[in-house]
């Protein structure tokens, strides 16, 4: 099996039917081999941080088209990775459990503000910054 054949899998199951991984095959290959060029280690890895980006953007404009469920299976996409990001940046007095929950409800409300669908990763990661540094002044 090539890389883009585990790559295009991958995409496949995190999309399930609600992503045309045909439709987004030579975007997702493309960002697999930027990465690459990055110097990025090919593997498993990275097939899965390449699908769930390419497939995040997929979701992010589905639901910005009005598409109520792709907001939340993306939620369901990055749930234990926003918890996980929570755990490692919290502060004393943080309670990461409800800063991952707030993180993951901006998903849902504020889904619209995202002006570029295919860099959701990088908006998710500030939009968890920003709630850890709220929560850290409550």
């Amino acid at each position: 099996m090539t890389d883009r054949d585990r790559l295009l899998q991958r995409c496949r199951a995190l999309g399930g039917r609600h992503v045309d991984v045909d439709a987004i095959a030579d975007d997702a290959v493309e960002w697999l081999q930027h990465r690459i060029a990055q110097g990025k280690r090919p593997g498993s890895q990275l097939t899965e941080s390449v699908a769930r980006e390419v497939v995040s953007g997929v979701l992010v404009q589905q639901a910005q088209g009005g598409d109520e469920s792709a907001a939340h299976r993306l939620v369901h996409l990055w749930h234990v990775e926003v918890l996980q990001w929570c755990r490692w940046q919290a502060g004393r007095g943080i309670n990461p459990d409800d800063a991952a929950h707030d993180v993951l409800l901006r998903i849902l409300t504020d889904v619209d503000r995202i002006r570029e669908p295919k860099r959701f990763r990088p908006w998710l990661w500030r939009v968890t910054w920003h709630v850890l540094k709220e929560h850290g002044r409550k």
